[in-house]
């Protein structure tokens, strides 16, 4: 199974690509809508290892947009997807419109929510919380994130590659990553987003083994019986 999410939802030629990539390497890629990648991410159930909350903000940022669902009590309550993303970022490309409708659309749905924590999704806030030292199932604290971005902006891009041994794709959209994430906790009203380093990918391998799954019931039931 293979998805194509943000770029490709705005290239203009992305259906060509994928034919090409049909016919040349006999891969179907979906272009899916950021409610599908919201959903497909969702499947990771990561809500249910942390407790405490009212609601989550699971937050993933992408090249080309943000994408977050608000969920409660197991459920989704909604989701939106925002032109603002690391490559936008610096390429300009974020208007005060863009932030303005993000935060907007926080404040309107966040509010009825007492207590709430993030969750955060992608290779930055993964390498963010490494660079943090936190430990795994503990949050990531806005302090400790500041923290982190003022270490990174001493360095280069050049720097951040040979001496911090980040990814090349990684070392120029870590800190614009980081823009976003703060931007978001602040106008949620969130002061701790925890990492538990899943994203889209793992989202669909779960989708995946629910239907291999649910397409062997005579199978696993033959062999539970048997053991």
């Amino acid at each position: 199974m293979a998805c194509a999410t943000s770029a490709m939802r705005e290239a203009e030629n992305g259906p060509e690509i994928c034919k090409r990539i049909l016919q040349e390497a006999d891969i179907k890629i979906d272009i899916i809508d950021d409610k599908r990648e919201a959903q497909f991410i969702f499947e990771n159930k990561s809500a249910d290892i942390f407790g405490g909350n009212d609601a989550y903000l699971y937050v993933d940022i992408g090249g080309g947009s943000t994408e977050i669902t608000l969920f409660s009590q197991g459920r989704i309550i909604t989701s939106g997807s925002f032109n603002i993303g690391t490559i936008r970022l610096l390429e300009g490309l974020v208007s005060k419109a863009y932030w303005k409708k993000m935060r907007q659309w926080l404040k309107n749905y966040t509010a009825p929510f007492t207590s709430m924590a993030a969750i955060g999704s992608g290779g930055n806030i993964n390498k963010v919380f490494r660079l943090g030292n936190c430990k795994n199932g503990k949050p990531l604290s806005e302090n400790k994130m500041m923290k982190v971005r003022r270490f990174l902006k001493h360095f280069t891009v050049e720097q951040r590659i040979k001496e911090l041994a980040l990814r090349p794709d990684r070392a120029d959209v870590i800190i614009p990553a980081l823009d976003i994430y703060l931007k978001i906790m602040k106008w949620a009203g969130i002061r701790k987003i925890y990492v538990p380093q899943v994203g889209l990918a793992d989202g669909i391998v779960h989708i995946l083994y629910d239907k291999n799954k649910a397409s062997q019931p005579e199978i696993l039931n033959s062999n539970t019986k048997q053991n």
